[in-house]
């Protein structure tokens, strides 16, 4: 009798990708996006050291308002976003009345992506946002970096090969 067949073992698995939370109440949601989102909860205090220490595929997921007043300007998610620029940030928050002026301001200032919390929250909604901010960091340097005499149809072959 033959023997069954059985799938082959995989041995190329994707690594976990790190997703610094920096608010606990955002831990539940990115948990349950699953691989090859691998969320850890950490504090303001940490964050320099769990991003030095975090691969190129880390991203960290903020809520901008969590320990600050509307209209402080968001200090801290600042401080971070200038000396981590390479490292993607998301901005977790609830997008209510007044809320598009600090979209705004977040995305000007390098916020990968904002995940607005009380329409995005299943995991495939969050799995998307943090699958389309892992590039854009790069794509804002690469844009900034291009002369104003870069033809059309180069700005477009470079636009795609960010996104690869």
């Amino acid at each position: 009798m033959a023997a069954p067949l059985t799938p082959p073992v995989p041995t190329d698995l994707p690594k976990p990708w790190p997703v610094l939370v920096l608010n606990a109440r955002l831990g539940p949601l990115l948990a349950r996006v699953g691989a090859p989102y691998a969320p850890a909860v950490v504090e303001w205090a940490e964050v320099d050291a769990a991003l030095s220490r975090a691969p190129a595929t880390a991203l960290a997921v903020v809520d901008p308002y969590a320990g600050t007043r509307r209209g402080d300007g968001f200090p801290r998610l600042r401080d971070l976003l200038r000396r981590f620029p390479s490292v993607p940030v998301l901005a977790a928050m609830d997008l209510g009345p007044g809320a598009a002026g600090d979209v705004a301001m977040l995305l000007d200032w390098g916020v990968s992506e904002v995940i607005a919390l009380e329409t995005e929250s299943a995991p495939g909604a969050v799995a998307a946002r943090l699958r389309q901010a892992h590039a854009r960091p790069f794509k804002r340097a690469l844009e900034a970096a291009l002369s104003p005499f870069v033809g059309a149809e180069a700005r477009s072959l470079l636009r795609a090969a960010a996104e690869v």
